[in-house]
C-alpha cells in the first residue's frame, strides 16, 4: 500500500476500487500517494474516492490537495466529491476555492454543492451565485449545472430554473447531446415542462434520438395525459413507437 502512485490511470483505477476496504493507516497512505499525483483528473478521482472514508484532519488535508489543482475543471471534481464530507469549520475553504473557479460551468455546480452545508442566509446568496453562474455558461453544459442547482434551490425558484434548464437543452445542436439532456432533465420536470421538452425532442430530426427523449417523457406518467392533449391519438401513437424503437436501438 506504500507504493507510489504514478500518472498512470491504472494505478489511479486499483486505489479508487480499493478506497472502500482501506484501513486507517492505508488511508493515510492513500492520501499521501493522492497528493503525489500530478495528473489533475487522477488526482481529483482518487480524492473523491477516498473522502466518505476520511477523518476530519485527513478531510483538511485532501482539501489542500484539491484546492491545489491546477485544472480548474479537475479541480471542481475534486471539490465536488470532498463537498458532503467535509466538517463546517472546511466548508468555508472550500467555498472560497469554488468561487474562484472561472469557468461558470464548475463554479456553478460547485457552489450548489456546498450550498447544502450552510445556514440560510449563507445558502441564499451562494445558490444566487451558483445560478448567476450557470445561466452565464455559454455552452450546452449549462443544462446540467441548471438542473442540479434544481434540487438545491427553493421550491419557488425550482420551476424558473428547470425552465431554464430545458431552454439550454433546446439550445444543444448535437441532436445525440440534446436527446441525453432531454432525457435526464426528464424525472424532474412538471407537465408545463414536460410539454416544452416533448416539443423539443419532437424537434430532433434523428429518429434514433428522437425516439430516445420521447420515449424518455413518455415514461413520466403525467405526460401520457398531457400529450394526449397535446397531439390525441397521432401523438400517442408516436411515443408507442418511440419506445418501441428504443427497444430496437438501444436493447
Amino acid at each position: 500500500m506504500a507504493t507510489p502512485i504514478d500518472q498512470g490511470g491504472f494505478r489511479t483505477d486499483v486505489l479508487v476500487a480499493l478506497a472502500p476496504r482501506l484501513d486507517s493507516k492505508q488511508l493515510t497512505e492513500a492520501l499521501q500517494a493522492a497528493k503525489a499525483v500530478r495528473a489533475g483528473y487522477s488526482r481529483s478521482r482518487i480524492l473523491a474516492a477516498l473522502a466518505p472514508h476520511l477523518a476530519s484532519n485527513q478531510l483538511a488535508e485532501a482539501l489542500r490537495a484539491a484546492t491545489a489543482i491546477g485544472n480548474e475543471n479537475d479541480r471542481s471534481i475534486a471539490l465536488l466529491g470532498l463537498a458532503p464530507h467535509l466538517p463546517r469549520n472546511q466548508v468555508a475553504e472550500a467555498l472560497k476555492a469554488a468561487a474562484a473557479i472561472r469557468g461558470e460551468f464548475g463554479r456553478s455546480r460547485t457552489l450548489g454543492a456546498l450550498a447544502l452545508r450552510l445556514d440560510t442566509g449563507q445558502k441564499r446568496w451562494v445558490l444566487s451565485e451558483a445560478l448567476r453562474a450557470a445561466e452565464a455558461t455559454s455552452d450546452g453544459r449549462s443544462w446540467f449545472a441548471l438542473a442540479t442547482l434544481a434540487q438545491y434551490v427553493d421550491p419557488e425558484q425550482k420551476e424558473r430554473v428547470l425552465a431554464a434548464a430545458v431552454q439550454a437543452a433546446n439550445a444543444i445542436g448535437d441532436e445525440d447531446f440534446r436527446s441525453r439532456a432531454l432525457v435526464a432533465l426528464t424525472p424532474q420536470l412538471n407537465p408545463q415542462l414536460i410539454a416544452v421538452a416533448l416539443q423539443s425532442a419532437k424537434s430532433i430530426k434523428d429518429g434514433r434520438y428522437r425516439s430516445r427523449a420521447l420515449a424518455a417523457l413518455a415514461a413520466v406518467e403525467a405526460s401520457v395525459g398531457l400529450t394526449a392533449r397535446l397531439g390525441g391519438r397521432p401523438a400517442i401513437m408516436e411515443l408507442l413507437r418511440a419506445i418501441n424503437d428504443v427497444c430496437r436501438w438501444y436493447p
